[in-house]
């Protein structure tokens, strides 16, 4: 069944965003499966405090979960402002490292930069204002140096959530600062969504989750945002685009 949605269907078919660059055949299987998630070391140095302090009191077995954690559990790296681009380097680093040990993996980042992003609230404003220059700064000192670090990275695949949010705050983000945002915050992710085109790169495109635009007041707007959205397929394929639709 055909999933449409707002961004991919309406922005980048009327030709809002920048042409879409070469693409490269792509798997559409799941990229997990057979991979572990990087397991990031500077997540796990942040533990080493809390297994310190359950050391000190004597509890060893709490102690042993960090531990499990510290060595085990994977978990998506947040690339939030230009200066984190440098983790991108760190990751890949440590990635190519864990596969050299005979390790399949799979790196996860978060893209998460957008120009006046959390316009509603701004508990988690950014870095980047409409105002000043900021959807240009996004696409050419952001999305643009982080597409090339990962496809300069053929040897290893990355999972990219794409700007965790933006969509629900799109829908319900009523203020003249929120209003004024969404066409080019939409345009600014149709740009990284194109960007980030490469046999490697698996894309989660966030639409929020029934908890936030559920409600019988966000149907209406929802629909508009999201054009006929199916819940038998996740996957968006529109002018040779592919990405997965996730709720978080």
């Amino acid at each position: 069944m055909r999933v449409a949605f707002a961004i991919l269907a309406g922005l980048l078919a009327t030709g809002s965003a920048s042409p879409v660059p070469e693409l490269e055949p792509r798997q559409s299987s799941n990229p997990f499966v057979g991979r572990s998630l990087f397991v990031n070391p500077k997540y796990a140095k942040s533990l080493e405090q809390t297994r310190q302090a359950f050391l000190s009191r004597g509890d060893q077995t709490n102690a042993a979960k960090v531990q499990y954690v510290q060595n085990n559990v994977g978990s998506f790296v947040w690339i939030s402002n230009i200066f984190l681009l440098r983790d991108i380097d760190d990751a890949i680093r440590d990635a190519r490292a864990a596969q050299a040990k005979g390790q399949k993996i799979i790196v996860g980042l978060v893209l998460y930069n957008l120009p006046d992003r959390d316009c509603s609230a701004g508990e988690s404003a950014g870095e980047l204002s409409l105002s000043q220059n900021g959807l240009n700064r996004y696409r050419t000192e952001y999305v643009q140096p982080f597409a090339q670090k990962l496809k300069a990275a053929s040897d290893l695949q990355f999972a990219v959530i794409v700007e965790p949010d933006a969509l629900g705050n799109m829908v319900t983000g009523t203020s003249s600062f929120c209003v004024n945002a969404r066409g080019p915050q939409q345009d600014g992710i149709a740009y990284a969504i194109q960007q980030l085109q490469a046999s490697n790169i698996n894309l989660y495109l966030d639409v929020a989750n029934g908890g936030w635009l559920g409600w019988q007041d966000n149907l209406a707007p929802s629909k508009s945002q999201v054009d006929d959205l199916s819940l038998d397929m996740s996957t968006v394929s529109e002018g040779n685009l592919l990405l997965t639709i996730v709720t978080l």
